[in-house]
């Protein structure tokens, strides 16, 4: 703050303070307990990423491997056999490699030309 004296370094604005509280919660702050310090008095910490250093003795080595690992075929210790309704098929071991088709019938009439009611007011070759 300056002061009403004229010969003070506070006047002249070379010199700055800083209100230092601590915080309770994200963006709440105790400013029943905080304190004003000269700036020559604090030491700025610039560790890059706005977060305290954690000290070694509480950083744990993870040593979980993520890595894909492939996995092994071994078409002995696997079942051969799947029971589908009831008969029994041959167990498919591996993925498809190619689409499959899945047999259908449509719930609803197609909406292709000459299927629908439209078709018998609109003309078809313009």
């Amino acid at each position: 703050m300056p002061s009403t004296a004229p010969g003070n370094a506070d006047n002249r604005g070379t010199e700055f303070v800083a209100t230092v509280a601590r915080m309770i919660d994200s963006g709440r702050y105790d400013n029943q307990n905080k304190v004003s310090l000269p700036l020559n008095c604090l030491k700025k910490v610039d560790n890059g990423i706005n977060r305290n250093t954690v000290p070694d003795s509480v950083k744990y080595d993870n040593k979980v491997q993520i890595d894909p690992i492939e996995a092994e075929e071994n078409e002995e210790q696997q079942q051969t056999m799947t029971q589908q309704g009831d008969s029994l098929k041959k167990t498919n071991l591996s993925n498809a490699r190619s689409n499959t088709k899945i047999p259908s019938k449509p719930a609803t009439p197609s909406p292709a030309v000459n299927e629908n009611y439209t078709s018998q007011y609109m003309p078809i070759n313009g």
